[in-house]
């Protein structure tokens, strides 16, 4: 409507887009990523950060952190049910709080 090519301009935000990435991969290429940190392990554990705090909000997400950075010291002493205890808990969490825990201060009717 404007005089302005639409299709062009999708196609120059793609590019730009693209190269900011690969500017990127090319300065972890100078430093230490390994596929280790990618591991299925830490994908569940920042998944349940953000399921324990809340999708909607950022705070959510800094509870979460927050939660599952002190549960493993306060659970220390049953290292052996750790793992049982902290799928419960997340079971349970998304059952009976599918919005999070922020979601009970924020948003008490949701």
């Amino acid at each position: 409507m404007s005089g302005v090519r639409l299709s062009h301009i999708k196609v120059l935000a793609f590019v730009m887009l693209f190269m900011r990435c690969g500017r990127r991969s090319l300065c972890a290429h100078f430093s230490h990523i390994s596929p280790e940190f990618f591991s299925l392990g830490l994908t569940i554990t920042l998944l349940a950060m953000v399921l324990l705090g809340g999708r909607g909000f950022i705070i959510g997400s800094i509870v979460g952190v927050v939660v599952l950075t002190v549960l493993p010291e306060s659970l220390r002493s049953i290292q052996q049910y750790y793992m049982v205890v902290y799928g419960l808990g997340i079971w349970l969490l998304v059952m009976f709080l599918p919005g999070g825990l922020v979601s009970v201060t924020l948003l008490p009717n949701v």
